[in-house]
């Protein structure tokens, strides 16, 4: 039995029914199944639950995550009056079962992936949160507010209720995942080099028009050059020099596609003075030069729907 479930970080969350509910004598006698994920969160206990073979006692604050199809019911009939919140839904893709003790650590945990700050990597690299099958929250009266929260909005379904709902469980099931980290890895805090190159990373996205001398990013930075050079290396794979110029070169792509302007003005306005300067780097990283580019993307044929 899978203990947790590992869910994408961009899957699509979307909330079919939730209420809030009170045990009776009938919970123990009927077989309760849906084709959802259904996520349950007590609010009064104990709740006696029976999902497939397994026996739980949950109590206020826990939770617990049925599968797709798992038939539950209760297991004692004179356990009544407890009450809790669930809300079924559906994710696309389906989170799949994960095991701690066997299962590799999943994208996102195991170290940070510098390359997917960068502006001009285009790839993208899904993560994954790993969300606890039985569980008591550390921000369970945090969480349990959310719940009623997403109960109100599913009851009064008022504009864009469904969207909210998603919002709303998204923010669930994140904290759930958040505090189950912390239960299972003492340091989650991401290293402080890993802080100085994001601060790298934006100085750089903001400012790479301009002359980034050594002296510049020492003083923005509070950092020696070569340290800054070292971090950027580390998780970038490339150094400071070639990301400028890969963002000055995807500025330059943007505005001979959407401008008239001639290429010495975009030259200069990418932070190259020289014409032939630029137009050799275009080309190196582009593959065709400027004036080709521009030809190319204007010649493109277009399909009839995009005018």
């Amino acid at each position: 039995m899978a203990i947790h479930y590992a869910m994408s970080r961009s899957a699509f969350l979307d909330v079919k029914w939730a209420a809030l509910h009170t045990v009776r004598e009938s919970f123990s006698l009927e077989q309760h199944y849906n084709p959802y994920f259904e996520l349950i969160a007590v609010t009064e206990g104990p709740v006696h639950l029976q999902a497939e073979e397994e026996k739980v006692v949950l109590h206020a604050g826990d939770t617990f995550l049925l599968r797709p199809w798992e038939r539950h019911k209760g297991w004692n009939p004179a356990a009544q009056g407890g009450e809790f919140y669930w809300v079924q839904f559906a994710a696309t893709p389906e989170p799949r079962p994960f095991d701690f003790a066997k299962d590799r650590l999943p994208v996102g945990l195991e170290a940070p992936h510098g390359p997917s700050d960068l502006r001009t990597v285009p790839a993208y690299r899904d993560e994954t949160m790993i969300v606890p099958r039985r569980f008591r929250s550390s921000g369970r009266f945090h969480l349990l507010g959310l719940f009623e929260q997403l109960v109100r909005e599913m009851d009064e379904a008022k504009g864009y209720y469904r969207y909210r709902s998603s919002l709303l469980l998204g923010t669930m099931l994140e904290r759930l995942a958040s505090d189950l980290l912390g239960h299972v890895r003492q340091e989650t805090t991401l290293p402080a080099s890993y802080v100085t190159y994001r601060s790298l990373v934006s100085l750089l996205d903001n400012q790479y028009p301009s002359s980034l001398t050594r002296e510049t990013l020492e003083a923005q930075l509070d950092r020696k050059y070569e340290y800054l050079c070292g971090v950027f290396k580390k998780y970038a794979g490339m150094t400071i020099g070639a990301y400028v110029r890969h963002l000055r070169v995807q500025r330059a792509q943007y505005l001979l596609q959407a401008t008239e302007d001639s290429v010495q003005s975009i030259a200069a306005e990418v932070g190259i003075a020289d014409p032939f300067t630029f137009s050799k780097l275009f080309k190196k990283l582009v593959g065709r030069s400027p004036a080709d580019y521009r030809n190319e993307i204007r010649n493109k044929p277009r399909c009839p729907d995009e005018g």
